[in-house]
C-alpha cells in the first residue's frame, strides 16, 4: 500500500514539475504569434479532435482543411511528449499549427493552436479583471463581464484567422518582404515619391452617402490626368479611419487601412480616471494598420500590425470593400469630370 502511495506521489510531483518546467516566451500579440506559428510549423490545418488518450498521451484529429504541408489521410495522430507540448482535449474544431516527427504531430503550448471552444492563446489578450476579492456582487459582475468580453474577441479572432489561412493557402506566409509582392511594394514607394501631383478633393456629403460625426475628405492624386492614388479620411466619434489606394493603369495594386483612436476613448475602460487636458484627450493613438497587395484584383499578400479597436470586419469583407470602393471612387471622379 505504501509503495502505491509512493508511486502516486511521484506521479503527481512529476506532472506538476512537467507543467512548471514550461514557460512560454512572450512572442507578442496575436498578429506576430500567427506569423511565427505558421512559419515554424510543418503542417497547418483546420481539424476536429476525434479522440484522445490521457494514459498513452496520444490524440487523433480529422483534417477538415489543409493549409500548409501534405498528408495522405483524412485523419492524423499526435503525441504529447515534452513539457511544452499542448495536449488537446476539446472535442471540437481546432486551428492546428504542428511539427511532424515520425508521422506524428506535436502541438506547442507556446504557439497559436487552439480550439473554437477555447480560442484564447498565450499572451494574445490582456487578462480579464481580477476575480472577485469579496462577496460584492459588483466585483463578481465586473469579472464575469471582462472574461466574457475577452472570449468574444478571441472567438472573432479565431474565425478571422481561419479566413486568412484560406486566403493565403499554399503561399509563404507573412514574410517581411515577400518576393511575390516585392514588385508591388517598389511600385507603391515609387508612387509616393512622385512630385507635382494635381489633387482633387471632395468633402463630406460631396462623396459620403451618410455623414459621420467628424465628416470626411476624399482626395485624388493625378499626374497627366491619370489617378495614381486615392486617399479617404473619415472622422468618427471614437477616432479616425483612413484608407489609401494605390493604382497602376486604373487597377488596384495596394490598399492601406489605418485606424486611430482618441486618447480619451482608449482610456475609457481604465479603472482610475486619467486626468487629461482637452488637447491630450483628442490626441490620436494608432491601433491598427493593414496593407493588402493585389495583382489582377487578387490578394497576393497581407501585412498587419496591431489589432482593430472598433472595425470588426473580417479580412474577406475588408478586401471586398477595398476593391469595390476603389472602382466606385474612380467612377465617381469620372462622373464629376463629365459634370454628372
Amino acid at each position: 500500500m505504501k509503495i502505491i502511495k509512493l508511486i502516486g506521489t511521484v506521479l503527481i510531483l512529476s506532472m506538476n514539475l512537467h507543467l512548471i518546467g514550461c514557460k512560454c516566451k512572450d512572442l507578442g500579440y496575436l498578429v506576430k504569434l500567427r506569423q511565427i506559428s505558421y512559419n515554424e510549423s510543418d503542417i497547418v490545418f483546420l481539424g476536429e479532435l476525434l479522440d484522445y488518450d490521457s494514459i498513452a498521451d496520444t490524440y487523433l484529429f480529422r483534417i477538415i482543411e489543409l493549409f500548409k504541408g501534405t498528408h495522405n489521410s483524412i485523419t492524423i495522430s499526435g503525441h504529447y511528449d515534452h513539457n511544452c507540448s499542448l495536449f488537446p482535449k476539446d472535442k471540437c474544431q481546432w486551428i492546428v499549427y504542428a511539427t511532424l516527427n515520425n508521422r506524428l504531430i506535436e502541438l506547442s503550448s507556446c504557439l497559436a493552436s487552439r480550439s473554437i471552444n477555447n480560442p484564447e492563446c498565450v499572451h494574445c489578450y490582456l487578462p480579464p479583471p481580477p476575480g472577485p476579492q469579496s462577496n460584492s456582487n459588483l466585483n463578481e459582475l465586473d469579472y464575469i463581464r471582462g472574461k466574457y468580453s475577452m472570449g468574444v474577441v478571441a472567438r472573432t479572432d479565431w474565425l478571422n484567422e481561419l479566413e486568412l489561412l484560406r486566403l493565403l493557402k499554399g503561399r509563404e506566409y507573412w514574410t517581411n518582404k515577400p518576393t511575390s509582392s516585392g514588385g508591388v511594394i517598389a511600385k507603391v514607394d515609387s508612387i509616393d515619391r512622385i512630385r507635382g501631383y494635381k489633387t482633387m478633393a471632395f468633402q463630406n456629403n460631396e462623396f459620403m452617402e451618410q455623414m459621420t460625426d467628424g465628416g470626411g475628405e476624399l482626395t485624388f492624386y493625378l499626374k497627366n490626368d491619370t489617378v495614381f492614388k486615392i486617399h479617404e479620411w473619415i472622422g468618427l466619434s471614437y477616432g479616425v479611419r483612413q484608407r489609401i489606394w494605390y493604382l497602376e493603369n486604373q487597377k488596384l495594386i495596394c490598399c492601406t487601412e489605418t485606424e486611430e483612436v482618441y486618447n480619451f476613448v482608449f482610456h475609457e475602460a481604465d479603472t482610475i480616471e486619467a486626468e487629461m487636458t482637452i488637447e491630450e484627450s483628442y490626441q490620436l493613438i494608432k491601433k491598427h494598420e493593414i496593407q493588402f497587395y493585389f495583382a489582377e484584383d487578387a490578394v497576393i499578400d497581407i501585412e498587419e500590425t496591431g489589432d482593430p479597436f472598433y472595425n470588426q470586419m473580417t479580412i474577406l469583407e475588408r478586401i471586398d470593400s477595398d476593391l469595390t470602393d476603389s472602382v466606385n471612387y474612380l467612377h465617381f471622379l469620372t462622373a464629376h469630370k463629365n459634370g454628372k
